[in-house]
């Protein structure tokens, strides 16, 4: 189903869920990468999270048509893991660096074919990690900018699929809270 990149947008903002079944979103407080949670309307457990509705082609995103329109591409690691499980979630914690170095290739390939408006969709916690990025878009003309969407990191542990504990998701909170960014950096929060 085609959905416009604002309802795609507040879905991940709010962390709705997708019901596979009811071809909608019909459930609140679901992590953006999971799968199988239960729908409150059909009462399966069909529902997966928007990034992977839309990685698992449930969801496309239309082009946002405003001021001439544009095109988005939203790069994850997390498609590493959905693409070496021919289509299901299969997390390996030992497959990281692959799966990030995979991210960072589709997000070169993106700038490097114009794409408009390129997301990446990854917890970035550090300057270390983000300066990929902020660089790459830098070297291609375009104006990046680092958004913080603040969770309560308790919930955020709760609802997490990766096998995270409560503490390391506790820690990662408060290092982004504290972490200093080159001031030249966009940021939003």
């Amino acid at each position: 189903m085609k959905i416009s990149f604002e309802r795609y947008a507040m879905a991940e903002n709010n962390y709705e869920g997708w019901c596979v079944q009811c071809q909608s979103f019909t459930r609140e407080t679901t992590e953006p990468d999971a799968e199988g949670y239960d729908c409150p309307v059909c009462g399966e457990n069909t529902v997966i999270g928007v990034l992977e509705a839309l990685m698992t082609g449930n969801i496309t995103v239309k082009s946002y048509v405003a001021y001439g329109g544009y095109r988005c591409k939203i790069v994850s690691a997390d498609a590493y893991f959905v693409r070496i499980g021919n289509g299901t979630y299969a997390f390996d914690p030992t497959l990281l660096s692959q799966a990030h170095a995979e991210c960072f290739k589709s997000f070169i390939e993106a700038l490097r074919d114009k794409t408009d408006l390129v997301i990446v969709d990854n917890t970035n916690s550090t300057a270390v990690e983000m300066s990929p990025y902020m660089l790459g878009a830098s070297a291609y003309g375009y104006e990046a900018e680092y958004v913080t969407i603040h969770c309560d990191p308790i919930a955020a542990a709760a609802r997490n699929i990766h096998g995270v504990s409560e503490q390391v998701v506790v820690a990662m909170h408060e290092r982004m809270l504290n972490e200093r960014l080159p001031p030249w950096w966009k940021s939003a929060m």
